[in-house]
């Protein structure tokens, strides 16, 4: 999967460690998501004022650069470790499903806000200020809902069922994506 934005602009170097605890890596990825959700609350209270450019920056960055490459690490690598050991029980169908529904809303919510932060980084006044509130307060409310239910069903249900092997293969793909090259595991 490719990220959605397309300028100079990218993600902080990723520790090559992270990998092997994909679990976590995934867990502190929704804490980061928190900071995002936090500051687009911000401009949503005053977005012709604006934030802090390295606010701004910073969500940018992770909106066109690593969000896209979050929901992959869910969809490519988490749902089909959970699917391969969950295969006798009707809960993997359901969260696969509502996974996937979710993340496309988000996804097209985040392009839109993409535009709209990269006009305000640019000084640019935003051309439906109304719209951005409403897409933001939709994007927040919808990716703060999914990271609590992610964080309460998904997770714990992993870590309940994989092993070794399953986050093996889990932190190889996650490390791909994100052009990282890790060691097989022993």
């Amino acid at each position: 999967m490719q990220a959605i934005g397309t300028g100079p602009r990218s993600g902080p170097a990723v520790d090559a460690n992270a990998f092997f605890a994909p679990l976590t890596f995934l867990a502190n990825e929704h804490y980061r998501q928190h900071r995002v959700c936090a500051i687009l609350d911000h401009l949503t209270a005053s977005p012709s004022y604006g934030a802090w450019p390295e606010d701004l920056e910073a969500v940018y960055d992770y909106l066109a650069y690593e969000f896209d490459l979050h929901l992959a690490d869910e969809e490519e690598s988490l749902l089909p470790a959970i699917a391969d050991r969950c295969a006798n029980s009707g809960q993997t169908t359901e969260i696969a499903a509502t996974m996937h529904r979710r993340h496309e809303r988000q996804r097209g919510l985040c392009r839109k806000l993409i535009a709209d932060v990269e006009c305000l980084i640019e000084g640019r006044p935003l051309l439906d200020p109304e719209c951005f509130v409403f897409d933001a307060h939709g994007f927040v409310s919808d990716l703060r809902k999914t990271m609590h239910w992610e964080n309460e069903v998904v997770l714990p249900l992993a870590r309940r069922n994989l092993r070794n092997p399953d986050y093996a293969r889990m932190g190889q793909g996650m490390a791909a994506r994100r052009g990282v090259a890790l060691e097989p595991w022993a």
